[in-house]
């Protein structure tokens, strides 16, 4: 089996491409966290454990897994635009009376007055920003102004 180096960085995760069969990389100063890198190119964070039906077995598996099925499961359907000044209206006062963290009301203010991907919005950096012309340089991450 080949030895690979512990994984210690971002760049570190992304340098380990995929084989023929499935393979383990450990993570420095983590000794029960690996990744797995598959051949179909996906990786995933597995962690080793013991179970305490058998305390001397070792388990490797993702914890994501493991609490899959307790998840609500996510719907997207149709997200009609808001077209009407009403509705925005609507929009914009359920979002004054949401009770949570002032960023997050901040960026929802932003999204529905800017029309922009939540992406880009926080990507967004300061010197894209002319406040004076009251200006925003957007590169947008998808679409035709996508920077390659």
């Amino acid at each position: 089996m080949k030895q690979r180096k512990p994984i210690s960085s971002d760049r570190s995760i992304s340098s380990h491409k995929p084989e023929d069969k499935k393979y383990f990389v450990a993570v420095k100063n983590h000794p029960k966290l690996f990744l797995m890198v598959r051949p179909t190119e996906t990786k995933s964070w597995m962690y080793r454990y013991y179970p305490p039906s058998n305390p001397k077995q070792s388990i490797i598996s993702s914890p994501a897994a493991l609490i899959k099925s307790q998840l609500a499961k996510s719907s997207y359907g149709h997200r009609p635009a808001i077209t009407k000044p009403k509705d925005l209206a609507k929009l914009l006062r359920a979002i004054e009376a949401l009770e949570c963290d002032l960023n997050t009301i901040n960026s929802l203010r932003l999204l529905a007055m800017l029309f922009v991907r939540n992406g880009d919005l926080r990507r967004m950096r300061w010197d894209e920003l002319n406040l004076e012309a009251g200006r925003w340089l957007l590169k947008p991450l998808k679409g035709q102004g996508k920077v390659r």
